[in-house]
């Protein structure tokens, strides 16, 4: 029988040292949330495809795995954690009146081009903090976690990016301009591209054409324009029914058809200055060390004759505090104003962690708040919550290689048993159990090999005993055992193998094991 060979793109199997450096990783970030009082849960795999279609739009589908059951209902991978534990969250605490704090680690999918670090099922350890009234002491608790998890882990020249999406909120509510332009202005604010365009074509006295962001759109509205408000929406709703499209982004065919129409009303009679999109696009671009940033954007409101950003800042300069309180003064950690994450539900604070790889700057932790989310899931009352996801992949790039005085933090067997001679399958296994039943991990020699080359792939593993079983020797009640750091050898009793193996004071049970040098 011939194994095939597999060649999926963005798929990788963790063998040897880089399964254990795998091990080692996640069992250091999971005891750094524990040390932050997170509770761990483990979380389906599988899920409503409209689950998460529904925070995201339909144009997120490209990138889940999704299918239909044998019951016949639309079934994805999970593509993130974090909605998963939030339905936890609604299902088994939503009524305790205190903060829920979890941790979860895992798996998830989706589909993105193969590139370094970048995986079609890749592993996320995150955590969830629900309920915590004071949003920026957990704002601060979160982001101070995640450093801890990602430094202990090894991961070299990390920087941070923090922001706060309600900044340029703020700013386009406190803009003197109509209702409607402020809500296409959210829309398209962090969508670099389309802002461009727009101030482009605002510039050249072309807001018409400035109202779409894609040419079919532009050139689709003057047609539409030309046959009324009334008509139009009826026209648009009969195309999409042609096309039998029901959805598109999440919204309705009416929720399309008022969209467009309105933004005919808004080009004919409300148009937009050019200058205002520009001081926008200005205020994204601010970046810098946090103190410093946030008197930028103060001085960058003030010139649009703005003042409601007065609350939001005071928000990101007490969060600040809060951090430094945790991490001291940090160098690393920028201020970007126009920082969003890719997930639409975050909102208000967010952040993202880099680490440098031989591949370049790689992100290995991202997250922020999502107050808004539960009550999408169905809560019928706002949930304070605020989260991190650490790429455990992406974390493997951005750490040294182990150094050989820190291996005795990875899982090693500790003996290695061989038979040597005519030794029965049976009485090695006997060996194996009473070593183990003190406190060893014991490999068993299963390829016939002479104990020479045991003895030479144990040295290579970083193996600490071999254990031989000889044909004179068990007859006489006996088995060799050779310490490979100092060649020390010895016949042991094999009644009294387990009071040898703790005898030897290796930790019992967690299987850490110290390396040795030869």
């Amino acid at each position: 029988m011939t194994t095939q060979s597999t060649n999926s793109p963005g798929l990788r199997y963790y063998t040897g040292d880089e399964e254990e450096a795998f091990r080692l990783v996640r069992k250091i970030i999971e005891r750094a949330f524990q040390h932050y009082a997170y509770s761990p849960v483990e979380l389906p795999i599988l899920g409503s495809a409209s689950l998460f279609l529904d925070q995201s739009g339909e144009g997120a589908r490209k990138r889940l795995y999704v299918f239909a059951d044998p019951g016949g209902s639309e079934i994805c991978l999970r593509p993130d954690l974090t909605i998963p534990a939030c339905q936890l969250f609604l299902q088994e605490y939503k009524g305790l009146n205190r903060e829920v704090r979890l941790s979860h680690v895992g798996p998830v999918f989706r589909f993105e081009p193969p590139a370094a670090g970048h995986y079609r099922q890749f592993h996320q350890a995150g955590v969830s903090l629900f309920g915590a009234v004071n949003r920026e002491l957990a704002d601060a608790e979160i982001l101070s976690l995640a450093l801890d998890a990602v430094e202990q882990c090894g991961a070299s020249d990390t920087t941070v990016a923090v922001g706060d999406t309600d900044i340029v909120g703020s700013f386009i509510e406190g803009l003197s301009i109509p209702a409607r332009w402020k809500t296409r202005l959210l829309r398209i604010a962090w969508n670099e591209k389309a802002l461009a365009e727009l101030i482009n074509s605002l510039a050249q006295d072309s807001a018409r054409d400035g109202q779409n962001e894609g040419a079919n759109s532009n050139a689709l509205l003057p047609l539409i324009a030309s046959i009324g408000p009334e008509n139009a929406q009826s026209v648009i709703k009969e195309v999409l029914a042609l096309a039998d499209i029901r959805h598109i982004g999440g919204r309705t065919s009416d929720e399309i058809a008022e969209r467009l129409v309105s933004n005919i009303n808004v080009t004919k009679n409300e148009p937009l200055s050019a200058e205002l999109v520009q001081g926008l696009s200005a205020l994204l671009a601010v970046r810098g060390a946090p103190e410093k940033a946030l008197r930028d954007i103060e001085r960058h409101a003030a010139a649009f004759g703005i003042a409601s950003l007065g609350s939001t800042l005071e928000r990101c300069a007490r969060r600040w505090e809060l951090i430094t309180a945790y991490r001291g003064e940090l160098s690393n950690v920028i201020f970007d104003a126009g920082l969003k994450r890719r997930s639409s539900y975050y909102a208000g604070f967010v952040f993202d962690i880099y680490g440098a790889s031989s591949a370049g700057p790689v992100s290995l932790c991202g997250g922020g708040r999502y107050d808004r989310l539960l009550e999408s899931l169905g809560s019928a009352h706002p949930v304070p919550a605020v989260g991190c996801s650490i790429g455990v992949d992406r974390l493997l790039l951005a750490r040294p290689t182990v150094e050989p005085s820190k291996k005795d933090e990875t899982i090693r067997p500790t003996a290695l048993v061989v038979a040597a001679g005519n030794v029965l399958d049976a009485q090695c296994i006997r060996i194996g159990t009473a070593l183990r039943r003190g406190g060893w991990n014991v490999e068993m020699d299963a390829s016939a090999r002479r104990p020479r080359a045991a003895l030479a792939n144990a040295l290579k593993r970083g193996t600490r005993y071999l254990v031989v079983a000889g044909e004179q020797e068990i007859t006489e009640g006996l088995v060799r055992v050779k310490r490979l750091q100092d060649r020390l050898e010895r016949l042991v009793p094999l009644a009294d193998l387990t009071a040898f193996a703790k005898a030897e004071s290796l930790p019992a049970g967690d299987g850490k094991q110290e390396q040795t040098n030869d």
